[in-house]
């Protein structure tokens, strides 16, 4: 947007703010700079100076926001960018940590281990989205672990094994004249590392039973529809399918229904 037309959604919002729909602080318009302005033409009509109110309002609430997070972690040190943000909220990342907003969520804050993590899958961009909590800790089989939520799952970490997600798979059946498909999908597995599946406590049938399906997870240790076709089983009853993800030697099963 042209330095003039920045000039002219200046004009604009100073005009809310004297009419008292919009502070100077949340508008940014203490100075004379029209750098906050530049981008606003990317967003909105000129016209449209509610919508720029509401947008520069809920700006400077996540900025607030996160600068009170920021007073209870000052050990992040200083900040590596300006606030950023997307359709569904802000953030801002600090020399050891960062700290992330929505409206519905609030501020929380990713650090160590946990954050390398979620950079690693994609950050607010993956899956996971965005934090639902800070850090928290809690005692497993008399070990600490320490994790975080997110809308889309959770980051955990314990010594000697560091940051982790739980695997998880879903099933849903499709049923066809002669058995049902499976489509598969997963979360938690090593990143471009191959996940076989196989069946077990078929009616008729001891011991495992590999379906012959394998998958390789994307790089945010994701899979979707992966298929497998039941006419492989003998018999049909209730039973178990296995993901075990190769690389770490974990595996994680789901039930499966009667399919015939």
């Amino acid at each position: 947007m042209s330095g003039t037309f920045a000039a002219r959604v200046k004009d604009a919002i100073q005009s809310a703010a004297n009419r008292n729909e919009i502070s100077l602080d949340e508008a940014g318009l203490q100075t004379m700079d029209l750098k906050p302005f530049q981008h606003l033409g990317d967003r909105f009509d000129l016209n449209d100076t509610p919508a720029i109110v509401k947008y520069l309002k809920e700006r400077a609430t996540a900025q607030k926001d996160i600068n009170a997070k920021l007073a209870a972690f000052a050990w992040f040190g200083a900040p590596t960018t300006d606030l950023q943000g997307d359709a569904e909220g802000y953030f801002q990342h600090f020399q050891q940590g960062s700290i992330y907003w929505t409206p519905s969520l609030g501020a929380h804050e990713v650090h160590g281990d946990i954050r390398a993590k979620y950079f690693s899958l994609g950050a607010e961009k993956s899956y996971l989205k965005y934090p639902m909590t800070d850090e928290l800790t809690t005692q497993v089989a008399g070990v600490e672990v320490r994790y975080s939520n997110f809308e889309g799952g959770s980051i955990n970490w314990k010594p000697g094994t560091g940051a982790y997600i739980d695997l998880s798979i879903s099933v849903r059946v499709e049923r066809h004249q002669l058995g049902a498909w499976l489509h598969i999908g997963g979360t938690g597995f090593t990143p471009g590392g191959t996940v076989r599946f196989s069946v077990e406590n078929l009616d008729g049938m001891a011991g495992p039973k590999s379906t012959g399906v394998f998958t390789i997870a994307k790089a945010d240790g994701t899979f979707t529809d992966v298929v497998w076709d039941g006419r492989t089983w003998s018999r049909g009853g209730a039973a178990h399918l296995r993901a075990l993800d190769e690389a770490s030697g974990r595996s994680v099963t789901a039930s499966i229904p009667a399919l015939y």
